[in-house]
């Protein structure tokens, strides 16, 4: 599903392979987008003002913090919807 969505978004295809193999993004924005990402759940939102400026430097905006966040919560509620029903995988 998540590849799915990431086709869907528009999202490079050798950075989906890269997220799915656990492979470094090529592009640099979008591996900070990642990064920012496995900090902020790593650290369950606890990132540091340092992780948020990098983020920042990257070239995302504040809302984009935000989103990030969304996402992730998103992410959360869907995991344990399909933990618990026992969604089967693609």
């Amino acid at each position: 599903g998540h590849t799915f969505l990431s086709r869907q978004a528009g999202v490079p295809e050798d950075a989906i392979q890269a997220l799915r193999n656990g492979q470094p993004i090529a592009d640099a924005r979008l591996q900070s987008l990642r990064g920012f990402a496995e900090r902020v759940v790593e650290t369950r939102g606890f990132a540091g003002q340092d992780a948020v400026d990098a983020f920042l430097a990257a070239g995302y905006s504040r809302a984009q913090v935000l989103e990030v966040v969304t996402i992730i919560a998103t992410k959360t509620i869907s995991n344990y919807t399909n933990h618990l029903t026992a969604t089967p995988l693609e």
